[in-house]
Order: structure tokens, then sequence, then C-alpha cells
């Protein structure tokens, strides 16, 4: 096995929910990626403007596939080479549809990440704009509309049914990278199909790429892939999905992968 792409979530693969902060271990890996000449790129959930520098700079990568595979884009110049962007209107009707003081929700632009989360809390690695109006922002957003999420507060008591309701529309990619949210992107774009798009871009096979996550919305990354690899911190669902587990993101579980899988034979 002949890895020359590694393709990896963010949040919760190379450094914890929260945090923001790459461990030593991790840049490291990535480093050592760079010098042999090994395409790294994350694909992620977030937005161009939510990555941190420190990790912006030790990737290796023309592109970097944000927001589920919504779009890819240089991550210096921002120039889009891909892009699936998800109906406003129609995430406005299942927003007004499921509203309830347990549930607030988050969407995201090229430019802005805005949500109505009545406590105004976010991680402070993701740059948040809130709103006490979010119906009123999707109808003058005046810009392409990326992602959009519902986030439970306080109880999941509404998630089984909004997923039930969600999972009907057969216009949509409905994932979840958290126990407490879930997630609407375009029908074409998901994790799994920007790899295979990143992977062309590239003019290499899947085979040669490798894929590490931990939330369930990475299963059609992995499953995309010649070889898959869960976080020991993973769900028990996309462990389901992978080829080997490697420890968690406390303990440095991506650089195990990047040494044990990619650079094993390799001379740096």
């Amino acid at each position: 096995m002949t890895i020359k792409m590694v393709v990896f979530d963010v949040d919760g693969t190379v450094f914890p929910i929260g945090k923001g902060q790459c461990s030593e271990k991790t840049l490291q890996a990535l480093e050592a990626c760079k010098k042999a000449g090994i395409i790294t790129s994350p694909c992620s959930g977030r937005s161009i403007f939510m990555f941190p520098e420190h990790l912006r700079k030790a990737i290796n990568t023309r592109y970097v596939i944000y927001c589920n595979g919504a779009y890819i884009a240089d991550p210096v110049t921002g120039e889009i080479a891909n892009s699936n962007m998800v109906d406003a209107e129609k995430v406005e009707h299942y927003f007004r549809m499921f509203s309830d003081e347990t549930i607030y929700h988050k969407i995201s632009t090229f430019t802005r990440f805005i949500d109505d989360n009545p406590d105004k809390k976010a991680p402070e690695s993701i740059p948040t704009i809130f709103v006490d109006d979010i119906y009123e922002v999707l109808e003058n957003l005046g810009e392409p509309l990326v992602k959009a999420e519902f986030f439970f507060r306080k109880s999941l008591e509404w998630k089984p049914r909004i997923l039930e309701v969600l999972n009907k529309d057969k216009d949509l990619a409905i994932s979840c990278a958290l126990p407490d949210n879930i997630e609407i992107n375009n029908l074409n774009a998901t994790k799994g199909q920007a790899v295979r798009k990143l992977a062309e871009l590239y003019g290499l096979s899947l085979d040669e790429v490798m894929a590490v996550g931990d939330g369930d919305n990475d299963a059609s990354m992995l499953d995309a892939v010649g070889w898959a690899v869960a976080m020991g911190n993973g769900t028990e669902t996309l462990k389901q999905h992978a080829d080997a587990v490697v420890g968690s993101v406390e303990e440095d579980g991506f650089a195990e992968a990047i040494w044990k899988y990619v650079l094993q034979n390799r001379k740096l």
C-alpha cells in the first residue's frame, strides 16, 4: 500500500473538539508528510475562515475541502475549485418547522458563521456572529449558503424526529458530526464525493488516499478511499467503516496513523 494523499477531519481528529490547537506530535507528522511529498488536506465541516493559522501552514495541499464537501478551495487565495450550495429557502422552511427552546440553528457562508444560540456561546476557535432572528438573516443573506445545522440544548428529544423528516428530502445530504447536532448540505456535498473530486484534481487513484476521521459525517469519506482510519474517540458507527482504529485525539491517534500507515517505509 502506497499512500500519496491523506485527507482528514479536523475537530476531534487533529485537535480536540473546541480546542483549536494541534499537538506538537500532530504538527511533526504533518511536517514529515510535507518533506516526503505527501499531500495532506483537511476535509472538514469548517469554512475557510475558521481554520487556525498553524494548521494552514502545516498542511501540504493546493486544495482544502470545506463544510463537509460543500466546496473545495485554495486555502491561501480562496479560489474555488468546486462547490455545491444548499437552498436557503429550504433551510428556512425546516428551521421554522423545528423551533423550540431546546433547539438553536447555525448557518455557514463563505465569509460568516452565524447562529441564534440564546446563550451566545461558541468554541473560541470558531468565530461566530450571534443573531436573534436567523430567519431574517436567511431571507436577506445575499451570498451562497454553504451549510446549515440544528443544535440541541439540554435535550436530544427532538433529534430523531428532525432526522426522520430531513432524511426524506432527497435533495439534501444529512449527517451528524456531533451527538448534539444535525448538519444539512446539498445532496452533492458530502465528504466522500469531495474526496473523489480532490483525488481527480490531483490525478490520483482513490487507492492512493488515506482518510482519518472521528464523526458519523466522516463515514462517506472513509468509504471512498483505499485505506480508512477511525480515531479511538470516533463513534462506533464510524469504526464500522474503518480498516483500522488508532488512538484517540488526546493520544495523538492522527500522528500514529501517519507514521504507521503512510511513512513507515520512507526515508525522510
